[in-house]
């Protein structure tokens, strides 16, 4: 796997993304954890209003106090007693990686939107069972379903700031699908 610079990739993320992420070190830094996981930026994710996870969340009919609990009883598990501030986790990078792939390829996308970062996330057989552990609530959204409709979720979204979904997503006549060139 080709090593990719982390600034640069972090600098791929969409201002939200990029708070939650700054949210999540500083809850991983609270709670004395060694690295900032997939968990910790879920929490700040879901904890943020009017993002695309918001919208994902309704549509499939997603509880979101009960991922918090559910996030908050997994972190709890986590080793604590770091003095030091945390790295950022292996998955973590993967989960940015990925989401970057799939919104700039798929999507047209120049950043990394929550909506992306969760349908990577799922789409990765790893990180989709870490999550999965995490929060049997995240279980109702499966990759194909959520991938299947992304791009028209996406639009009701506030973080599309001005980004328009390009041309090679979703028509009504592919059933919701990006569409490839």
């Amino acid at each position: 796997m080709v090593s990719v610079n982390l600034k640069s990739l972090v600098g791929k993320l969409n201002p939200t993304t990029q708070r939650t992420l700054e949210g999540a070190a500083g809850l991983c830094l609270s709670r004395t954890n060694y690295n900032v996981e997939l968990e910790h930026w879920l929490y700040k994710l879901v904890e943020e209003p009017d993002t695309d996870l918001t919208i994902i969340f309704k549509q499939f009919d997603v509880n979101p106090a009960r991922v918090l609990q559910e996030l908050t009883s997994s972190m709890d598990r986590f080793k604590t007693g770091n003095a030091r501030p945390p790295a950022l986790s292996p998955d973590l990078i993967t989960a940015i990686r990925e989401a970057w792939i799939l919104g700039s390829v798929e999507y047209g996308s120049s950043l990394v939107r929550t909506g992306y970062l969760l349908a990577a996330i799922l789409a990765d057989e790893t990180l989709g069972r870490t999550v999965a552990g995490a929060s049997s609530e995240l279980k109702q959204i499966t990759a194909p379903q959520l991938l299947s409709q992304l791009a028209v979720l996406l639009q009701e979204s506030r973080e599309a700031g001005g980004e328009a979904i390009s041309s090679k997503t979703a028509s009504p006549s592919s059933g919701g699908q990006p569409v490839k060139p």
